[in-house]
């Protein structure tokens, strides 16, 4: 969370706090005149800790919002933060609806989490050693220099995410569905994708950025639209592969050679 954002949250927590006297004023006023039949539980902060609300973009003001029943006008901005110190989350994330939000740099590692929504978040930077996301949706995230190492996917499709130079080493990705995404110059040893579906990804070397396949377990991927180009796939088991309009790691496309990358896996 940077500066800007501590200052967002702080801002918000001190006007909540100076608001709570007028607000149960309101409350009890309400309910003396007969507005209070049924009882309306606002969730701020939601069931799992995370605050929601509104920056207006032209000056800047905040406003803080009960995301089941509110949302943002076109004249504002989501902003999304939970009640910890910086770096930290809440102990429970199950289900937990963080769309768009800022994780840059937080720390995941170790949790078992499910039915997370991480549509258009950016991850940049975040700890995910050793943990376990199933029933995830992972679509249009910037996770950049992530660290998957020894994480574990069940049930979780990517779409259209940048993981450009993450660590997904010893990282257990069977038979999840791939699509759309940018894995240049990352680290994938010892890494398990076998049973996956692969679609229109990026693995190329391009001389700064080294994607690394060694001892990766590959056996029954469908790669289609896949550019290996300049990435050593040696190292890599790929008993039972696929091969559909893929740019082998020699820049030759399997296509024209019977749909194979078989004797064409070195640059």
């Amino acid at each position: 969370m940077g500066v800007g954002m501590n200052k967002i949250a702080r801002s918000a927590f001190g006007w909540l706090a100076s608001q709570s006297k007028t607000i149960m004023v309101i409350v009890a006023t309400l309910a003396i005149s007969g507005w209070g039949t049924t009882a309306v539980m606002a969730a701020i902060p939601d069931a799992v800790g995370i605050l929601h609300g509104c920056r207006t973009t032209a000056t800047g003001t905040m406003r803080i919002i009960d995301s089941a029943s509110q949302s943002c006008t076109v004249l504002e901005t989501a902003v999304n933060w939970n009640q910890g110190a910086q770096g930290t989350f809440v102990s429970n994330l199950t289900n937990a609806d963080l769309v768009s939000a800022d994780l840059r740099y937080k720390d995941f590692a170790n949790r078992t989490i499910s039915g997370i929504n991480l549509t258009n978040s950016q991850l940049s930077g975040a700890d995910f050693t050793n943990s376990h996301l199933s029933n995830a949706l992972v679509e249009s995230i910037d996770a950049v220099k992530v660290n998957f190492t020894g994480a574990v996917f069940t049930n979780v499709s990517f779409n259209q995410a940048s993981f450009r130079s993450s660590n997904f080493t010893n990282v257990d990705l069977s038979n999840t569905n791939q699509a759309n995404n940018d894995l240049r110059g990352s680290n994938l040893t010892g890494a398990n994708l076998s049973n996956s579906d692969i679609y229109n990804t990026l693995f190329a070397t391009d001389g700064s950025e080294v994607t690394t396949f060694t001892s990766t377990n590959l056996t029954n991927v469908a790669f289609d639209s896949v550019d290996f180009t300049g990435t050593s796939l040696t190292g890599a088991t790929l008993t039972g592969a696929t091969w559909t309009n893929v740019l082998c790691p020699d820049g030759t496309n399997s296509d024209s050679h019977s749909n194979t990358c078989s004797g064409h896996l070195n640059p």
